[in-house]
């Protein structure tokens, strides 16, 4: 098994992912570098290909993710490994890794319009 790189932060909030078949909603479970947890009624596979907007309490834009690959799918959960981000996008990823998420105004539900 692949050791991950480092700890993984519980942090619940929206996620938009498109594969070329479809686009779907669902919430993040936990973030980490180099992928996250996500809950989704939209079933995806082991091996497909996405783009994730990720959105975060407090940030203007989402993180975006250019390129992720579904490692794993057990029910409604998946987990992905971010493959390919812009460079600024990689360093607001770190950021946001750094932060203390103790603080539970960070982690509330947000809605994410159409």
């Amino acid at each position: 098994m692949k050791r991950r790189y480092r700890p993984r932060v519980g942090l619940r909030v929206p996620v938009i992912f498109a594969s070329q078949a479809e686009v779907g909603r669902g919430q993040t479970l936990d973030l980490t570098v180099p992928g996250c947890l996500i809950e989704s009624g939209t079933v995806v596979a082991q091996g497909d290909s996405l783009q994730l907007e990720i959105y975060v309490p407090g940030q203007r834009f989402p993180l975006s993710v250019s390129l992720a690959v579904v490692r794993w799918t057990k029910g409604k959960r998946f987990g992905v490994e971010f493959i390919k981000m812009h460079e600024s996008q990689q360093l607001s990823l770190n950021r946001l890794l750094a932060l203390d998420y103790s603080d539970p105004s960070l982690t509330q539900k947000r809605t994410v319009s159409s």
